[in-house]
């Protein structure tokens, strides 16, 4: 797209060599397109010059994370392993694993795809680990205590080895079930009713609806396992937990959320796992 110099558009191109960002409507029907502008001074013109937005590279992480998750689960069949059979009854884990895997790669495409949620942020890894183990230990200390005052049962997390390999699968099969599905039917569904309210209000709308799935299962779970007040306070924990995992989804992309829930884990049923069994039976 050549123009003709003038006074302040050459100011302009000798001193930028910069990247823009540009997008298509959301408002339409086709999947937005990510142009990258980089504009440099040449030959009395400005030239601008725009290549197709380099998406693809979002997945490889993605693919290669769920490869690993369906090895884990495999190892943990092969080892005849029964961490499973609560959550897939007698569907073989593998199976189970590898069938949510390509729904939670296609559902995260089509809202990457879309521009509602990253699968990751380049150049935020650092900030977004800050924040996922800052929130995760500040959540686990509570239900800690609630733990320590009889709230939960003995039988309540698998034992390690076992678990190294088993709370990894079950991380990516929450965060696809509870939220990158769920994400996904809302936007498809209601996104376009919702938009007149605005992106962000709709986004939002999504977020806290989404947010409201584990907590209700958590809860229905837990219903004749745990004291009443261990479980509403469970209802309420799990919320919170979904609120600021799927804040970190919007902030930072899908890794920032499987992060933040990856260390949660190791330290409530992995670490805790081990200590409770220990100071508390």
């Amino acid at each position: 797209m050549p123009t003709r110099k003038s006074g302040a558009s050459l100011f302009f191109a000798r001193r930028l060599t910069g990247i823009l960002r540009l997008t298509t409507s959301t408002h339409t029907p086709e999947v937005p397109v990510w142009l990258w502008i980089k504009v440099t001074q040449g030959g009395g013109m400005i030239q601008v010059r725009a290549k197709p937005y380099e998406g693809r590279t979002q997945y490889y992480p993605l693919l290669l994370l769920c490869l690993g998750v369906v090895g884990a689960a495999w190892a943990l069949h092969l080892a005849h392993s029964q961490a499973f059979q609560p959550y897939f009854g007698d569907v073989n884990p593998v199976l189970a694993t590898t069938f949510v895997s390509l729904l939670g790669v296609a559902s995260a495409a089509y809202l990457n795809s879309r521009r509602w949620f990253a699968i990751h942020s380049k150049g935020e890894f650092r900030r977004s680990l800050i924040w996922s183990v800052s929130l995760a230990t500040l959540l686990v200390i509570p239900v800690v205590v609630v733990d320590i005052f009889g709230g939960f049962p003995k039988d309540l997390n698998v034992a390690a080895p076992q678990s190294l390999l088993f709370y990894p699968v079950m991380a990516l099969i929450a965060e696809v079930a509870f939220h990158v599905v769920p994400l996904s039917l809302l936007i498809l569904v209601l996104g376009p009713l919702l938009m007149r309210m605005g992106r962000e209000t709709t986004l939002w709308f999504c977020i806290i609806a989404a947010s409201m799935i584990e907590p209700s299962f958590q809860v229905a779970w837990g219903s004749e396992k745990s004291p009443l007040w261990a479980n509403a306070y469970v209802g309420l924990h799990v919320f919170a937990f979904n609120m600021l995992e799927l804040y970190l989804f919007k902030r930072y992309g899908f890794f920032s959320m499987y992060m933040f829930r990856i260390i949660y884990y190791a330290y409530w049923h992995i670490l805790w796992g081990y200590l409770r069994l220990q100071l508390l039976y």
